[in-house]
């Protein structure tokens, strides 16, 4: 876990900055980052802050003879305003909601694109039970992960 990520107060978790998320994005989308090296790197430096001011000295380190892409701020803030823009968030790895099945693999993805779906009450649930459940999240990763939390998420949304 980076170092200087918050635990958040009401549910087990760190809660990242606006600072940390924009680094989190940019070491995701630097050439050669994929989920394994996002969290070797965040392990080894700390914080992917570090870890990007690092990355092209560990390129040449290992043998690299070009400069390797590293995402730049701009690119990176323009994908979250894009994210905001459609009513999504970027939830990470470590957060409260991080859905839990995917903290279990081997090598998740860092990041995931959050956006939660309204539901809709069915003849079949009263009104007190749909006024209960939470909108359902659709996550969406760099790696191409994609799924809806629908069918998984309630016994009331299975036929």
């Amino acid at each position: 876990m980076p170092d200087s990520a918050h635990l958040h107060p009401a549910r087990k978790g760190i809660r990242l900055s606006d600072r940390q998320r924009l680094n989190w994005l940019r070491l995701i989308r630097s050439e050669n980052v994929g989920p394994v090296t996002f969290l070797d790197l965040i392990s080894h430096f700390g914080s992917a802050g570090d870890a990007l001011q690092m990355l092209p000295e560990l390129m040449y380190r290992g043998g690299g003879h070009r400069p390797i892409r590293v995402a730049t701020i701009e690119e990176a803030e323009r994908e979250m305003e894009e994210i905001e823009r459609i009513g999504a968030r970027l939830v990470g790895k470590g957060e409260p909601d991080y859905p839990p099945y995917l903290r279990h693999y081997e090598a998740p993805p860092p990041l995931l694109i959050v956006k939660a779906i309204q539901a809709y009450s069915t003849p079949r649930r009263s009104p007190s039970s749909a006024r209960a459940t939470p909108p359902l999240p659709a996550i969406a990763s760099r790696n191409g992960l994609c799924a809806s939390l629908a069918p998984r998420a309630s016994p009331s949304y299975r036929d």
